[in-house]
Parts: structure tokens; C-alpha cells; sequence
């Protein structure tokens, strides 16, 4: 197995409350691997110890004093800043049932102890090598990420010139209309509408940017989730005979969100809308769910926005699910981008605005298709405290 790169530099922690065992397996692992170590005698200091330098990899012992390792391993879990670190269980308890449970607590691997010296140095090799290969993914999608983005802005750019250039000129040529008219002593009042509406169309256009980025926070207080979504059913037009079913499965109440209820209701709007436009004119079903999920449940891909990182241990999950045409693979990575539309000339803001108003909630968006056709949209939401 290769060594790891005089540039990879990790950082491992070791804790036991057996201060032979911290020098012995410190000793072992310096002597073969190249890695920065720190030591922490029971699971309280263990804890600190993470939250102010969090390592690449924990070595912890199962039986300790005050809280065992088992307990450790399961906070860390819990902890959506420290969910992915993996943990190789030190033990003596060697029983299925230990076994079983070291696992369930989310462990990764564990070493028995009286540990052999060439074991320990082969599975720590081998966790730094997945760590490794795992950076070096995470570096090439970020890559990736900013030439997408590059590419995104310039498309959004334009766009947004373009729109805004239609709605100037229209504003500036009623203005230059009214000029005449008043010159000739004519009636100016619908040219006068006309100029305001193309202005309140530039004004809307604008907000929806604004949107988009998050900046429109509107007023916040306690949204029951469940009565939101009933009451933004019945002010939706009813679907055309014969095309796609709505069904729903929302809970009798809650749960509870702290948010604008308007622009929850217009995320709610675009979701179902985009739904319905994937389905077209055939027949097709559409779900709306309601649930709740940890945020260790919540998938990193085709998560937007890509840099989202969980704050909240639990959130409400909207999800709407249709039986539409699915997206193509190649433009998952660009749905959410304004004005990106594969499908309508003119349109391309709804689901910006869909994401745009999950990241001003503190939320996020996931995509993924369903096979053998449509697609399932999924909104997390803080569950409010």
C-alpha cells in the first residue's frame, strides 16, 4: 500500500484512558506514518478535543470511564460537523454483540486489542488512503463546481441584460410616445399604463433576482408546515381532466418552521408548477410529502447550493414527486440556475427561486431521478426550536 504524501500531513486522534496504550499506539503509528497526532485520556476531553481541531481519523478505545467509547462515537454522529470522521474502535471486546453495536454506534472498522503492531498501521494506512482519494474527489468537484458557476454567470448576465434591455426599451419608447401625444394635446393615459407595467415587469424581475440570492428575507415567525401546504392547494387551479393526479401525505400538524409564509407558499407554487410542466399533456401522478429528517440524512449529491452545510440536527422535508420526463443528467448540475431552461423559451426563474428562498430559510435543495421516468425534488427546512 502506497505511503501517504509527504503533502498529506493528517491528523489523527488517539483516545484510551490507559496512558500506556496512548504512548504505545502513539509510538507505533509515528514510527510508520507520517501524521500530526494528539491524545485525549477519556470521552469529555475526546469531545473538546475534536470541536476545537477536528482530526482525520479517531482511534478509540470502547471501555472508559464516565462515557464509553460506544457513547463518543454516537455523539459525533449526531453531529453534523463531525458525522464523517471515521472511527476505528480500540477494544478487548471481542463478542458479536460488541461487534454488532460498535457498528451501529457508526464505527468504521475496529482493531482488538492486545492490537498487532502491522495490523494497526495497515487499517490506519488504509482509512488515510480513503480519506486520500476522497479529497482529491472533493477538490475536482469543486473545480468543476467553479467552471459551472463561471459559466452560470455568464449566462445569467446576459440574460438579465437582455430582459432588463427589453424593459428599458419598452419604458423608454411609451415615454417618448406620451412626449408626442402631450405635444399634439392627445390622451396619454394608456401609454402612460403601459410604461408603468414594463416598469413594475423590470421591478419583479429584479425581485426575483434577489430572491434567487437570498436577500429578500421577509417577515419570520412560526409556519405550520402542513397547514401551509393546505392552504396553497386550494387556492391552485385544478389540473386538466385526464393528465396528472395529485396525491398528497401530510401529516394532521406541523411540523413547525420559522419562516415567511408567502415565500414558503411560492416555493411550494413553482415546485408543483415545474412538476406539472415535466408531465405536460399525458397522464401522470404528482406527490407531495411532508416528513422530517435528520440532517445526517440528508444526501450531499445534487445538493444545492453545493457549499451547504447542515446547522440544525433535524429539518422538515418537502418533497414533491412526479411521474414526468426526469432531467437529463448533464443538466442537473444547471436547473437551478435563472434563466437555464431546456423546455420553454422565456421562462428559467422558478426553480432559482425555489432555491434562492430555501438558502434565505437556512435550508437546501436536493434533485434525483426516479426511475423509469420523473423526478423527485426535496426542500429541507429547520425545524424551528
Amino acid at each position: 500500500m502506497n505511503e501517504p504524501s509527504a503533502e498529506f500531513t493528517p491528523q489523527i486522534l488517539v483516545v484510551d484512558d490507559t496512558p500506556e496504550n496512548l504512548q504505545i499506539v502513539g509510538a507505533t503509528l509515528s514510527r510508520h506514518i507520517p501524521c500530526d497526532l494528539s491524545f485525549a485520556t477519556d470521552g469529555r476531553q475526546a469531545l473538546e478535543s475534536i470541536k476545537e481541531s477536528p482530526p482525520v481519523l479517531i482511534l478509540l478505545d470502547v471501555m472508559m470511564p464516565g462515557m464509553s467509547g460506544f457513547e463518543v462515537c454516537k455523539r459525533l454522529k449526531e453531529n453534523p460537523q463531525t458525522a464523517k470522521i471515521p472511527v476505528l474502535f480500540l477494544t478487548a471486546k471481542v463478542e458479536s454483540a460488541d461487534v454488532v453495536a460498535g457498528f451501529e454506534a457508526g464505527a468504521i472498522d475496529y482493531i482488538v486489542k492486545p492490537f498487532n503492531p502491522s495490523e494497526l498501521i495497515a487499517r490506519v494506512k488504509t482509512q488515510l488512503k480513503i480519506h486520500r482519494t476522497e479529497s482529491e474527489r472533493l477538490k475536482l468537484e469543486t473545480q468543476n463546481r467553479m467552471l459551472q458557476k463561471s459559466e452560470s454567470l455568464s449566462r445569467m448576465a446576459g440574460a438579465i441584460a437582455h430582459h432588463f434591455n427589453n424593459q428599458l426599451h419598452a419604458v423608454m419608447g411609451y415615454l417618448e410616445l406620451i412626449g408626442y401625444a402631450l405635444h399634439e394635446g392627445k390622451p396619454a393615459d394608456k401609454l402612460l399604463a403601459n410604461a408603468l407595467q414594463s416598469s413594475h415587469d423590470a421591478s419583479k424581475l429584479s425581485n426575483l433576482m434577489l430572491t434567487y440570492l437570498g436577500h429578500l428575507q421577509g417577515r419570520r415567525h412560526p409556519v405550520d408546515l402542513s397547514d401551509l401546504c393546505r392552504r396553497t392547494l386550494s387556492g391552485l387551479p385544478d389540473m386538466p381532466p385526464g393528465t396528472a393526479q395529485l396525491q398528497t401525505d401530510l401529516p394532521a400538524s406541523g411540523p413547525l418552521i420559522q419562516a415567511d409564509d408567502q415565500m414558503i407558499e411560492l416555493m411550494l407554487t413553482h415546485l408543483l408548477t415545474n412538476a406539472r410542466e415535466s408531465i405536460g399533456d399525458n397522464p401522470g401522478r404528482i406527490q407531495l410529502r411532508l416528513k422530517t429528517a435528520s440532517a445526517s440524512d440528508i444526501s450531499s449529491t445534487h445538493r444545492f447550493p453545493a457549499d451547504w452545510v447542515p446547522q440544525d440536527s433535524t429539518y422538515a422535508t418537502l418533497e414533491v414527486i412526479d411521474t414526468g420526463c426526469g432531467i437529463p443528467p448533464e443538466e442537473i448540475e444547471k436547473i437551478f440556475d435563472p434563466f437555464f431552461t431546456s423546455k420553454f423559451t422565456g421562462r428559467g426563474m422558478g426553480l432559482p427561486v425555489v432555491l434562492g428562498i430555501a438558502r434565505s430559510h437556512c435550508g437546501t435543495v436536493t434533485v434525483e431521478n426516479v426511475p423509469p421516468s420523473g423526478a423527485i425534488f426535496r426542500v429541507f427546512l429547520p425545524i424551528s426550536s
